[in-house]
């Protein structure tokens, strides 16, 4: 079986099914191979679909340390599900230079076509670290953000 870009995803979600453990190997180690910034968010989805586990750790680090490199070149990124997205937020080894970034992430992510809600918003972004934004930030999110608006 010759594994490359265009069959590698077809051929390791069948071998998943399958449980052929040998070739969803080489399917994972192939995509780990290929992992960069704009599909690792799409790429890490199908990682947890198939439990392929070092492709699971290659894009969820690669989205750990370019973060702001993933949301602005992955549409992907924009459709992860709001487990998802607790997880990557609320990972201590995120790297932003300014947690403004994180919050716009996540509003961008409930602007889009996602299907998530303001409940789930409101979830999330608890996990934006509302300390290390600045005062005028802080005061926008707070009185003038609709998001951040609380019934």
């Amino acid at each position: 079986c010759n594994i490359n870009i265009e069959n590698v995803q077809e051929i390791g979600a069948a071998a998943n099914f399958i449980n052929l453990e040998d070739l969803k190997s080489e399917c994972d180690t192939f995509m780990v191979s290929q992992v960069d910034a704009s599909n690792c968010a799409g790429l890490f989805q199908f990682a947890q679909r198939h439990q392929m586990s070092g492709l699971h750790l290659a894009t969820r680090e690669m989205m750990l340390s370019c973060f702001k490199e993933v949301v602005t070149e992955s549409a992907e990124f924009f459709q992860l599900s709001e487990e998802e997205l607790t997880g990557l937020l609320s990972d201590d080894a995120l790297n932003v230079e300014k947690e403004y970034f994180v919050f716009w992430a996540l509003k961008e992510c409930f602007e889009s076509d996602n299907p998530h809600n303001e409940d789930a918003f409101l979830r999330i972004v608890k996990e934006v670290r509302l300390p290390f934004c600045s005062k005028d930030l802080l005061g926008y999110l707070l009185f003038r953000e609709p998001l951040m608006k609380c019934e």
